[in-house]
């Protein structure tokens, strides 16, 4: 029956410990080397705290008593939304463009060009919902320039999501404040007509006063009767005057953000730096990842071949 256990392979091991040693010495050598003739690449780092979208809302902003405990940092909604935002092929395309990375790259194929922009760049939340965003390249300051760019972008697009609901929200009330005052100029056109009809001329609109003090003592039914159509017009008049000019406080609430300096949705805890350290290739770290890996696969072979002889000279 075969038998190899610990003991055989601790033996098999130390048996061929020069060519393991030799085997990972050259892994080392190798690893070094390639290293040496690898270009030299820079990170650039960005920290991040983003606010949330109730930072831009009407009544967080502009009501004193209705929102007691307002909310300045994103949920873990948002969070996710900024995540959604930067792996977008959209924001690889707006670097891309901007930059001229596919003539930085010497790649003509657009897809090619998005999939070595993908590999470079790193968009992490931690548990304190901070966001870090990191970009790798040749040149420092092109990194620096893109760490910028990136992190404005995504910043845009998400308070452009907030922004175009605001503005469907400002086309709506702008549409029915048109509607008003067409219908305020009817009305005010039936009120006219009706006061040159029934020689209404000395009575005060109902909600402002009820008569002169030059009143007739007595008027006749089709007076009453027009009198009664009067106030009917006028109270809808002045309802009509008192909800078109909540209308257009609001319309002015709702282009904060729309008309005016944005707002920024992010706290830059930290720039985009200039990196002045590289950071690939690091030698330090393939010196380490080829020292243990080209000694794990010197003690596999060793392993191996003490296994294949085992089982020959069983059999």
């Amino acid at each position: 029956m075969s038998r190899f256990d610990l003991v055989d392979i601790l033996r098999a091991l130390f048996r061929k410990k020069k060519f393991i040693i030799y085997f990972t010495i050259a892994s080392v050598v190798l690893g070094t080397v390639w290293a040496l003739f690898q270009q030299d690449r820079f990170t650039s780092r960005t920290i991040f705290i983003v606010k949330g979208m109730a930072t831009l809302d009407r009544n967080q902003m502009f009501r004193q008593t209705a929102f007691p405990d307002k909310q300045f940092f994103a949920t873990e909604d948002e969070i996710d939304y900024i995540v959604t935002i930067g792996q977008s092929d959209n924001l690889r395309g707006y670097i891309a463009d901007k930059f001229n990375m596919g003539e930085v790259y010497g790649l003509k194929d657009p897809a090619k060009v998005s999939k070595k922009i993908k590999r470079r760049f790193k968009l992490t939340r931690n548990d304190t919902k901070n966001m870090e965003l990191y970009f790798t390249d040749e040149d420092p300051k092109r990194a620096q320039a893109i760490g910028q760019a990136a992190t404005d972008w995504i910043e845009d697009t998400y308070r452009q999501f907030f922004i175009e609901s605001n503005k469907d929200i400002l086309k709506a009330l702008k549409t029915k404040t048109a509607g008003m005052d067409t219908l305020l100029l009817q009305l005010e056109d039936s009120i006219q007509t009706l006061r040159a009809q029934y020689g209404i001329y000395n009575q005060l609109l109902p909600l402002r006063g009820t008569a002169l003090a030059t009143a007739p003592q007595a008027a006749t039914a089709q007076q009453a009767a027009g009198m009664e159509q009067l106030q009917q017009l006028t109270s809808l008049k002045d309802q009509l005057i008192a909800d078109r000019a909540n209308f257009h406080s609001l319309m002015n609430e709702y282009t904060v953000g729309v008309q005016e300096e944005k707002i920024n949705m992010f706290y830059r805890v930290q720039q985009a730096d200039e990196p002045n350290m590289r950071s690939f290739p690091n030698l330090l770290l393939i010196i380490g990842i080829c020292l243990v890996a080209g000694f794990f696969f010197a003690c596999i072979l060793v392993v191996l071949q003490a296994s294949a002889q085992q089982i020959n000279r069983e059999s």
